[in-house]
């Protein structure tokens, strides 16, 4: 998406935040943590804030490694010392949430993506420790004004992740 916006195809992008050689300023939205999911009627027991490294032994479904999340999950499992080897590689977000609230595998995904499925009540979250947070913020292209209603319809849409971001952590188990 980044390119995109460069390129001029795009005003402006909702992106993981992680700085790149030849990016935009980003304007940083939030910073959230990523979580630990599986289907809620899964047989399968974990403690309330699962460890890191434990995912090893986890059945995972991940975006694939295109994918800005599985970046920032593969640079955690590689300081951690190890690397995933997720069961399936997904890029939606929605159908990897499908599938885990209806098989014995997991994932991790930041509240945002999960909240849907939280609500219903399919999935259950947990912690990951250490924590793992991504941070999203908004870019546009240098060469192009924001006008004043895109700054508008920005606040409405950053208002609208931060409480989707925040009801998703409300739902995680403590």
């Amino acid at each position: 998406m980044l390119e995109w916006v460069l390129a001029g195809q795009l005003d402006l992008a909702i992106v993981n935040a992680k700085q790149r050689g030849g990016a935009p300023p980003m304007q940083h939205i939030l910073d959230e943590e990523m979580m630990l999911a599986h289907s809620a009627s899964s047989a399968t027991r974990l403690p309330k804030v699962v460890s890191f490294t434990s995912l090893r032994t986890i059945e995972l479904v991940l975006p694939s490694r295109r994918h800005g999340l599985r970046r920032i999950i593969d640079d955690a499992a590689a300081n951690a010392g190890f690397t995933l080897s997720p069961r399936l590689e997904i890029d939606t977000l929605p159908a990897i949430c499908d599938v885990i609230a209806s098989t014995r595998m997991a994932t991790i995904l930041p509240g945002i993506a999960l909240r849907g499925v939280l609500e219903a009540g399919s999935i259950r979250a947990r912690r990951l420790r250490p924590g793992l947070t991504r941070s999203i913020a908004w870019v546009n292209n240098p060469r192009r004004i924001v006008s004043s209603a895109m700054k508008a319809v920005m606040e409405i849409v950053l208002e609208d992740l931060r409480a989707a971001a925040s009801a998703a952590a409300a739902r995680v188990r403590k």
